[in-house]
C-alpha cells in the first residue's frame, strides 16, 4: 500500500496527465501486493488506468514513479512525482513534478498554450 495520500495522487497524475481531477473517482484493482499497483479511474464517463511503478519513502517526502493511460491503452503520461511530508519546512506545495518525465504532444503544457505547433 502506498504511503502518499490516495487523494493526493490522484489529483498529481490527473494534472500530469492533463485531465480535470476534481470529477474522478479512483478504485485499486486487486493485482497482488506487489508493484506495479493498478487503480482505475472514472471520469465524465471515460475510463482510465494508474499503474504506479515505484515508491520511493525517505525522511521527508516520498517519490512515485507512474502512468496514466486511456481506456484504448494509449500512455497520457509518464512521470515521477514527489509527495512532500506536511513535516517539510521548505514545501510551497504538497507535490513536484520531477523531470526527466514525459507526455505525449497532446497533453504537452507548450502545446496546450499555443507555444509549439508540436509535430
Amino acid at each position: 500500500m502506498l504511503s502518499v495520500s490516495l487523494d493526493l495522487v490522484k489529483k498529481a497524475c490527473m494534472e500530469k496527465a492533463g485531465l480535470e481531477a476534481r470529477f474522478c473517482t479512483m478504485e485499486k484493482q486487486d493485482n497482488g501486493s506487489g508493484f506495479p499497483y493498478t487503480y482505475n479511474l472514472k471520469l465524465n464517463g471515460k475510463s482510465y488506468s494508474l499503474r504506479v511503478f515505484s515508491e520511493e519513502v525517505e525522511e521527508l517526502s516520498t517519490i512515485l514513479s507512474y502512468a496514466v493511460f486511456s481506456e484504448s491503452g494509449e500512455m497520457l503520461c509518464m512521470a515521477k512525482t514527489e509527495f512532500y511530508s506536511p513535516d517539510y519546512p521548505l514545501a510551497e506545495a504538497p507535490y513536484a513534478h520531477l523531470i526527466p518525465e514525459t507526455s505525449p504532444c497532446a497533453v504537452c503544457k507548450k502545446k496546450l498554450s499555443g507555444e509549439c505547433a508540436g509535430r
